[in-house]
């Protein structure tokens, strides 16, 4: 239930390598403060990579250094420690299929910032709902999104819980349901209580469990 920090504090996790989009996401801070934005967001930076060295050279060019901390590869109970004491979660992410990282967040109430790869768009839903879109790699986009989640009147709490119980419908027996669904439509089966089975195998003689 809580609200917006103060300073804002903003989180990526994830791999540093190109198509992640990192870099958009210092320059959109670097923006920020040159547009003389107040409060200025902190950010973790929570991965390893080989984009690293860049990346940490990147936000001393631009500025920003102070606000930016490279918390290096984090255990599960450390990411959701750190997921814990963040305000949004931020992908710029060129391309991606379904990053797990994107119910991570929302499980710990944050709403994510990314771009429509992927399942975003499906994930973040409507325009604040559970987070926002922004076009892959324009630092401008995303530092006018940032501008307007960090100064709007927003029912933060409301937010949060819109997030935690989009994620708590994600559970195991829901994610064997769906898989058990495309992998029977993929070879042309059925799928009947759970089971995967030919057309013409009688239910009964299901070999495939997938529940």
């Amino acid at each position: 239930n809580r609200g917006l920090s103060n300073p804002p504090r903003l989180i990526y996790a994830g791999r540093l390598s190109p198509e992640k989009g990192v870099d958009v996401l210092i320059k959109a801070v670097a923006l920020l403060r040159e547009q003389r934005f107040a409060p200025l967001p902190v950010v973790t930076i929570a991965g390893e990579g080989p984009m690293r060295c860049k990346l940490v050279q990147m936000a001393q060019d631009r500025g920003c250094s102070d606000l930016i901390t490279f918390a290096g590869q984090l255990n599960r109970e450390a990411l959701s420690e750190a997921m814990g004491q963040h305000d949004i979660c931020v992908q710029p992410s060129y391309t991606e299929g379904f990053a797990k990282v994107w119910l991570d967040a929302l499980a710990h109430g944050l709403p994510v910032i990314t771009t429509p790869v992927g399942s975003a768009t499906e994930i973040v839903g409507a325009c604040g709902e559970r987070g926002w879109l922004v076009a892959p790699g324009s630092p401008e986009q995303l530092a006018e999104k940032l501008r307007y989640v960090l100064s709007a009147e927003l029912d933060w709490p409301a937010l949060r819980r819109r997030c935690r119980e989009y994620a708590e419908a994600f559970t195991i027996e829901a994610w064997a349901q769906e898989i058990g669904k495309i992998a029977a439509e993929q070879w042309g089966f059925k799928l009947v209580r759970g089971k995967v089975i030919s057309h013409e195998q009688p239910s009964a003689d299901a070999d495939w469990t997938w529940s």
